[in-house]
């Protein structure tokens, strides 16, 4: 998760159905992870049906996508092996990581993304799948 903008950067993590009391209707809820200036923040939400839960997700990723697409890109500062750099999201060009010189150290496509993750305080780790199939892990600039 990186600090760069609350509604950029929400994250859906899972939901879960689950019995509260057997024969009663179970209970639906679904997790965000969210990057603030004050670190990941995580939301346990609790909806009703599961057609509530679909009308959620749905208005966030639509939200989300809306706000990528005003704010068409954004940047924060990270190191990665040993460099300071800074780590560029585009919403038309991807990802790509930038050196203190200025040089692209590397650019890849969302869709190259496999996985994602990170410590919910200080590290990244992103996943890039074939051909490459490069893990790459970041320690953020705090």
């Amino acid at each position: 998760m990186l600090f760069l903008g609350p509604i950029v950067f929400i994250f859906l993590l899972d939901f879960r159905t689950a019995p509260v009391i057997t024969g009663l209707s179970d209970v639906i809820s679904f997790t965000t992870r969210t990057g603030t200036q004050q670190g990941v923040r995580s939301h346990v939400l609790r909806v009703e049906t599961h057609r509530e839960l679909a009308a959620w997700v749905k208005s966030i990723v639509t939200c989300t996508y809306e706000a990528c697409t005003e704010t068409g890109q954004v940047s924060c500062p990270c190191a990665w092996q040993d460099e300071q750099c800074e780590l560029v999201l585009q919403l038309d060009k991807g990802i790509s990581l930038i050196g203190h010189d200025g040089q692209i150290r590397w650019q890849y496509p969302f869709e190259a993304i496999r996985a994602t993750g990170d410590d919910g305080n200080r590290f990244l780790w992103i996943d890039f799948g074939p051909p490459s199939d490069e893990l790459v892990r970041f320690a953020y600039a705090i």
